[in-house]
């Protein structure tokens, strides 16, 4: 009888079957945080921004044929994007409208997966993971590597939860590109010291927002004097050359230095106005995201104590940048949190962050137990995850969501597929031209000649317009300016049903006082206009106004059914208020 003699199971062999049972949780693992972060991006898909359309216009545009810049089909052109290479992108995807948008969206998209997996790539390098112990020398967490591997774990969860960040994703902005620009900067050379790779990104970053440069030249001026690698100067003057090739274009091309959204919402500001918008932005968030810093600054008073800076440095550092970068968007006055939700300037460095965040954590619990630990990472996890902090937050993401659902995988949304829009749509043609407050979803919709009233797209608004002393950042109007190119149609504003209905028209009026005195004050628009009285208020409540003239020609058109009447009311209502 033979016997049979099992192979030996050698140490190597042990050692290997291990690496490999390793390995595929690893990149199960990483497949189940890609996922995630796709699930939570499609749940938001259908929903788009009214200022990403902004982009889509000018994007449609250049890639239809026309001068680069242009938002109307004639005119000068004007930057009215903020993000130079954004647009540029998108026009490549044109002259299919459908395209550009589904372009944004695949694109955030991606950039979102690819941050996730970033995070996640460096919780494995400082864990010890053999395929990535040789990518780069550069190392600031000496004695810390387990606690960063786990911070940046935990950050890349976080990432890829977050309901903010999901809902910008897919939003038509930039938002979610620009953020993982930035945190590649910042972090990617922890994982590679290619230089071409590096510079690149830079680049891309320089290129994408204005604020890009302050990202750009930080994180080689910090590697480069950690690692005394010379290579970072060239990463250092390639953000340098970006940013003066960029400005001397947009000098050269449009006349400014900036675009001319930093003139409309930042330049000739009342005194201190937009440093108290900035203020109050900000200490909104501190005072509703107080979980995410008290352990940073708790980290920060114990590394004085102890005399332990340097061994935390890089989380530290990485803090005091991030509040360098606040205190310079809080000069500039914040977002208008009504067009811009879920604090956007906060958004994109929520990645560093976060981080810095769990990194404190697993710092100052590093000698502590276990179970104490985990119940600070729950009690801290659960507010930036589920994005639920303020209430106003979770309510406004719990409406984008079932909107959203509604309509999914479609990309119209309530204004490009509104029947008021749509009615306009029916009465213009490309000739018509259209004052309004909406210089994203109207605009695009309705392909006329459009004054955006709030000078984002018109830069004599944003260079000579004015700001309402009581209003939001995005104020700057003139509407003398407005009324003398006699526009056919003016979008309002203001709740159509209560001048319809209301009797106390002065309380209507005060909603962005300073624009609807303007315009109720010239004579023009009380001589030449007329308030449009059937249009299809109850889908989308703003007034409108109609030039005598134009009211005429549809008249004369039998299949054009409107009425309208005199704005007396609404004049003398702004005359009893004496403002002007």
């Amino acid at each position: 009888m033979t016997t049979i003699t099992p192979p030996l199971t050698t140490p190597l062999t042990s050692a290997l079957k291990t690496q490999s049972n390793e390995r595929i949780k690893t990149f199960a693992a990483l497949l189940v945080l890609l996922l995630t972060t796709l699930f939570f991006d499609l749940l938001f898909f259908s929903y788009t921004l009214e200022d990403a359309q902004i982009t889509y216009r000018y994007a449609l545009r250049f890639s239809q044929g026309y001068e680069f810049g242009l938002w109307n089909r004639t005119g000068n052109p004007v930057e009215g994007f903020t993000t130079f290479l954004w647009m540029l992108y998108l026009s490549a995807f044109g002259p299919n409208l459908e395209s550009i948008i589904y372009a944004s969206k695949f694109t955030s998209t991606l950039a979102h997966l690819s941050l996730t997996g970033l995070l996640f790539a460096l919780s494995l390098k400082f864990r010890g993971d053999k395929l990535l112990q040789n990518s780069t020398s550069i190392n600031p967490f000496n004695g810390y590597e387990t606690v960063a591997s786990n911070a940046f774990a935990f950050s890349s969860i976080a990432v890829a939860c977050f309901l903010p960040l999901a809902w910008y994703a897919t939003s038509g902005m930039e938002t979610m590109l620009f953020i993982a620009l930035t945190s590649y900067v910042i972090l990617l050379p922890l994982l590679t010291s290619n230089l071409l790779l590096l510079s690149l990104l830079t680049m891309l970053l320089v290129l994408t927002r204005p604020d890009g440069i302050m990202f750009a030249l930080a994180s080689p001026l910090y590697y480069g004097i950690i690692s005394k690698d010379r290579r970072f100067i060239v990463i250092a003057l390639v953000a340098i050359a970006s940013f003066i090739a960029l400005t001397v274009f947009r000098y050269i091309y449009f006349g400014h230095l900036m675009p001319n959204t930093y003139y409309a919402k930042a330049v000739n500001a009342a005194g201190f106005r937009h440093i108290k918008f900035g203020i109050l932005y900000f200490a909104y968030y501190f005072s509703n995201h107080i979980y995410l810093f008290i352990p940073i600054f708790a980290l920060f008073i114990k590394s004085l104590v102890r005399k332990q800076w340097f061994d935390n440095h890089f989380a530290l550092l990485m803090f005091s940048g991030i509040t360098v970068y606040f205190a310079i968007i809080a000069k500039a006055g914040g977002d208008n949190f009504s067009a811009f939700p879920q604090w956007r300037h906060v958004l994109n460095v929520l990645p560093l962050l976060l981080f810095t965040t769990f990194y404190s954590i697993f710092t100052l619990s590093k000698k502590q137990p276990k179970r104490f630990s985990a119940m600070v990472l729950i009690l801290l996890f659960v507010g930036p995850v589920l994005g639920s902090y303020p209430q106003v937050q979770s309510q406004f993401l719990q409406t984008q969501l079932s909107n959203s659902l509604k309509t999914f995988p479609n990309l119209t949304n309530e204004h490009s597929n509104n029947p008021l829009l749509l009615w306009l749509k029916q009465i213009s043609d490309e000739n018509t031209v259209i004052a309004t407050s909406l210089a994203g979803a109207l605009p695009l919709t309705i392909d006329a000649q459009h004054i955006d009233v709030l000078g984002l797209n018109d830069e004599y608004i944003a260079h000579h317009g004015t700001f309402d002393p009581v209003g939001p950042l995005d104020s700057k109007t003139d509407m003398a300016y407005v009324v003398a190119q006699r526009p056919d149609i003016i979008e309002g504003y203001i709740s159509a049903k209560e001048v319809l209905h209301n009797e106390h028209l002065e309380e209507v009026i005060i909603h962005r006082r300073k624009m609807n005195m303007e315009m109720l004050a010239e004579p023009i628009f009380q001589n030449e206009y007329l308030v449009i009285n059937n249009a299809p208020y109850d889908s989308f409540d703003r007034i409108l106004y109609i030039h005598q003239s134009f009211y005429q020609k549809l008249l004369d058109d039998p299949a054009v059914d409107i009425q309208a009447h005199p704005v007396d009311a609404l004049v003398a209502a702004a005359a009893s208020l004496n403002f002007r």
